[in-house]
């Protein structure tokens, strides 16, 4: 008697879990959010479809543009944040970093750094830098 039984292996996939930026800059004015950066997640054979990036004040993070916190998730296989820096009272910089985690795969740390400019106001008109002088020859 003969079988036609086939026996397959497969090999062990090794976990891919990358993100498409290491490193984000943010710039506003007081008093007003940043607008948001979207960092793209790609995991691939790791133990759960399911990211959470998580932020420390004053940056957010939002799985949808709307709702903003410390910290969100999204699933699936190809997943995107958004990612901004909170209102500020006065200017100045800061730094930080998003930690970007998955189930089975190691973390990926995402640099933050922001910067938050004075809005510039002018009450008179500007004057010419340059002025041209013509004169005649004697």
């Amino acid at each position: 008697m003969v079988s036609n039984e086939v026996e397959v292996r497969m090999p062990e996939v090794t976990p891919v879990f990358t993100a498409d930026a290491s490193e984000l800059h943010f710039t506003s004015v007081p008093g007003r959010v940043s607008s948001p950066q979207t960092v793209t997640v790609t995991a691939l054979g790791v133990d759960q479809d399911v990211t959470t990036a998580t932020v420390e004040a004053p940056f957010e993070v939002s799985a949808d543009g709307t709702e903003w916190s410390t910290k969100a998730s999204v699933e699936g296989t190809e997943q995107r944040l958004m990612v901004r820096m909170g209102a500020m009272p006065e200017e100045g910089m800061t730094e930080s970093e998003m930690v970007l985690s998955t189930p089975g795969a190691e973390d990926i740390i995402v640099s933050l750094r922001e910067k938050w400019i004075r809005k510039r106001r002018f009450s008179r008109p500007l004057r010419p830098v340059l002025r041209i002088v013509i004169r005649k020859a004697r």
